[in-house]
Formats: C-alpha cells, sequence, structure tokens
C-alpha cells in the first residue's frame, strides 16, 4: 500500500510538460520584450552620438574653417552625386585627420561608429523614407537634407540595385531602418 501512496503524491508526465510549456512561452515572451528594449537602446544611443558628432563636427569648424566634407557650410544642401562623407576616415577629420585641414587641433570625437560597429556619414542630399528614425515625418521625393546618418542594424550601404539611391555603395543605402539627425533641409 505504500507504493500506491508514493504514486498518487507525486506528478505526472502531462503535468510536468505542461508546466514547462508555460515557462518555455513565458521566457519567450520576456526574451522578445529584451530584444526590443534591446534595439531601443541601440537607435537611442545612436541619436545622442550624432549630437556629439554634430558638436565635435562644430569644434572641426572653428579649428579649421571646414566641416568634414571640406567645405565652409554644410547648409543649404549641396545637391549631387558623391557628396557623402564616411566620417571614420582620416579625410573628415574629426578622429585624426589626412593633413588637408589647416590648424587641425584633433580628435574632435573619440569614435565615430555607431551601436551596430558601423561608420557614421555626413549626407548632403539625403532621401527621408517613411520609417527613418529623425526625420519627424518628413518624406522627401527631392533629396534636401543635409544630415548625420547611421546605416541602422542592417549596416546596408546604397549598393542594393532595388534601392539605388544612392548607388555608389559609399554611403547609407535609403531604407526604413537607418537613424538620421537632420543638420539642415532647404
Amino acid at each position: 500500500m505504500r507504493i500506491a501512496q508514493a504514486a498518487k503524491s507525486g506528478f505526472t508526465l502531462i503535468e510536468l510538460l505542461v508546466v514547462i510549456a508555460i515557462i518555455g512561452i513565458l521566457a519567450s515572451t520576456i526574451l522578445s520584450s529584451l530584444n526590443d528594449a534591446r534595439m531601443e537602446s541601440r537607435i537611442a544611443a545612436a541619436q545622442t552620438q550624432m549630437r556629439s558628432i554634430q558638436t565635435a563636427m562644430e569644434m572641426l569648424y572653428n579649428a579649421t574653417g571646414l566641416y568634414p566634407h571640406k567645405q565652409p557650410r554644410y547648409c543649404p544642401p549641396r545637391n549631387g552625386a558623391g557628396n557623402e562623407v564616411d566620417l571614420s576616415l582620416p579625410s573628415s577629420g574629426l578622429v585624426v585627420t589626412d593633413g588637408t585641414f589647416p590648424k587641425w587641433d584633433g580628435p574632435y570625437i573619440p569614435n565615430v561608429d555607431d551601436p551596430w560597429g558601423n561608420p557614421y556619414f555626413l549626407d548632403e542630399d539625403y532621401y527621408c523614407t517613411p520609417g527613418a528614425r529623425g526625420c519627424d515625418g518628413h518624406n522627401s521625393v527631392i533629396f534636401d537634407h543635409s544630415v548625420l546618418v547611421s546605416c541602422g542594424p542592417d549596416g546596408m550601404l546604397g549598393n542594393d540595385l532595388s534601392n539605388p539611391q544612392p548607388s555608389n555603395g559609399t554611403a547609407c543605402a535609403y531604407n526604413d531602418d537607418n537613424i538620421v539627425f537632420v543638420l539642415c533641409k532647404s
């Protein structure tokens, strides 16, 4: 009789499987929320870093009279091919210089990589897509924004044949996961 009583006081296999399934569902929900929060924090970090980059650009200008694209201004935007600047390169003058900035006294910022490890860009004729963060709902059919831009989580450069602007592969593709800091609009 003791054996029969001991068997009745335990859990059945079905009960254990139900509990494990419930724990699995709760864990997947929590992990999904955690991933969303992690993504939002990276986006917020990118926006904060772009404000710091703008300050560094102003410090570069105050010292040299030039911005990273070696122009005395970025407003109003200049439309044209190849006006995107990879801010991680020495030619931008923010972290190191290639020697072409007079009176350079940097570095003006220690790092110009976004939270996904990709460089930020200065783009003088950026096209705001509907989902790009930081465009504040401004969709442009005319390339009229000077912006700092992160290529976002996908890191995609403009060599996507289905989205040909920019098509040189040296700046962010205009897609909805970009994070943008608008410097000026024409």
